[in-house]
């Protein structure tokens, strides 16, 4: 998987982000869209945890899809409330494994929500880039 192909097939979603240049990290992994640590996070709201999750997908189309969705869920959730609790941070790709986390700033929150990404809605979303929860690694950590 090319990251040309990659930033090819997201012109549109990467026109949101303007002030935002996709780049390499120290370990290799190309950060294709920015997180909450890019400037986005107010500085009153402070982490009180963090989920981090990795998923490898079967084919670069899916990798696609998924970071598509992703990416839009993000936009989604800017517009409908920008003072919400939690906030996605980076989006990183790997040939056609992705890592991104959320940063939770209400502890009680992500008590509640931790494990939403199990539920129906989720499930029917992952199906559209060939995934199951159970190829999802998830590790959550209390900050």
């Amino acid at each position: 998987m090319t990251i040309d192909r990659i930033k090819n097939s997201l012109v549109d979603e990467l026109k949101h982000y303007k002030n935002f240049n996709p780049f390499f990290d120290d370990d290799g992994w190309f950060i294709i869209f920015p997180g909450e640590e890019d400037g986005r996070r107010p500085m009153n709201k402070h982490i009180a945890a963090i989920t981090f999750c990795q998923i490898s997908l079967k084919s670069s189309d899916d990798v696609i899809t998924c970071l598509r969705t992703l990416v839009n869920s993000n936009i989604r959730l800017e517009t409908l409330n920008p003072k919400l609790d939690f906030d996605r941070r980076r989006i990183k790709v790997n040939n056609t494994t992705l890592r991104f986390s959320i940063a939770w700033y209400n502890l009680k929150l992500f008590i509640e929500s931790k494990n939403k990404w199990k539920n129906k809605t989720h499930t029917s979303i992952f199906k559209t880039f060939n995934a199951k929860p159970t190829e999802f690694i998830i590790e959550h950590i209390i900050i």
